[in-house]
């Protein structure tokens, strides 16, 4: 069926079928770094690749992100004014935003002055993010980096950022510590971390299959987000995530999918203890766990 007339063709990248074939292989090694704020190039690290699976994911929901949210703009500036609120007050410049994905959190931190690098295990997530960084004038470095293996200097930075559940891709406890332990080497004494996990206790309690996220509204037709959850013997799940798009009278449908770690508020708690941080802020909803806490 054509897909002439429907309202995605608009995207700036076509949105590719759904197989985990539909792309050549990532190199095993690159380089991905904006130009810092003054012109010079930036001098961020190169990052091996850790996790073909993630990447793979990452990659074929670069260009569905936004579609995540009812309002992205809106969004990105709630998150703005709210990590403001947090990160002003303390004296942070430099923030590592260390699982960017399309730039929420770091642009909408960029847009108020803060020094930031934004980092993300895929390269198609960092050219988003660059994509809508420049679309607002602003320089915004990115790094090529997995979260649970940072690269970066000891003590480089203010605040790091962990938001939108990532650290439910590590899967195991151990990678758990180990990723929270890196942010905090990341991290200057008195340095920040704001971090999130989906609520996972209400998940492993009730074992739900499914989650609505999103409908859009469109003129040529409507989109439809949700989730669906595999629950394996080992605990971990599989996380589906599907886009049913609507385009004169039939639906297309896009899955990704990914294995992911439904780490419960005590256990994220723990770690975080245990990893150098004092927590300062523990806040707990029916859908999300925060943490705001200090490095010692």
């Amino acid at each position: 069926m054509s897909r002439r007339g429907c309202f995605w063709e608009s995207m700036s990248k076509p949105v590719p079928s759904w197989s985990l074939a539909d792309g050549g292989s990532l190199p095993s090694r690159y380089r991905i770094v904006e130009k810092a704020a003054g012109g010079g190039a930036a001098n961020l690290p190169v990052m091996p690749e850790h996790d073909p699976a993630l990447q793979e994911f990452e990659r074929r929901m670069a260009s569905r992100y936004r579609w995540l949210f009812a309002d992205w703009e809106a969004t990105v500036r709630a998150e703005g004014e709210r990590l403001d609120a947090i990160l002003r007050p303390r004296g942070a410049c430099r923030v590592l935003d260390a699982a960017c994905g399309a730039g929420t959190q770091a642009i909408a931190l960029a847009e108020r002055g803060y020094d930031v690098v934004a980092a993300d295990i895929s390269p198609a997530m960092l050219a988003e993010a660059r994509r809508h960084a420049q679309e607002r004038g602003l320089s915004l470095r990115g790094c090529a980096a997995d979260f649970r293996a940072l690269p970066f200097a000891r003590g480089r930075f203010d605040a790091v950022l962990c938001c939108g559940s990532s650290l439910a891709h590590c899967l195991t406890e151990a990678q758990l510590a180990r990723a929270l332990g890196g942010m905090r080497a990341a991290l200057r004494p008195g340095g920040i971390l704001i971090a999130d996990l989906r609520n996972f206790a209400p998940i492993v309690r009730e074992r739900p299959r499914f989650h609505f996220r999103q409908l859009h509204e469109h003129p040529a037709g409507r989109l439809l987000v949700f989730d669906l959850w595999d629950y394996h013997a080992d605990g971990t799940l599989t996380f589906h995530i599907f886009f049913l798009r609507e385009c004169r009278g039939e639906w297309q449908v896009d899955c990704l999918s990914t294995l992911q770690a439904p780490h419960l508020p005590e256990t994220f708690a723990a770690a975080i203890d245990a990893s150098g941080f004092v927590r300062e802020g523990w806040t707990v909803t029916d859908e999300r766990v925060e943490a705001i806490a200090v490095a010692r």
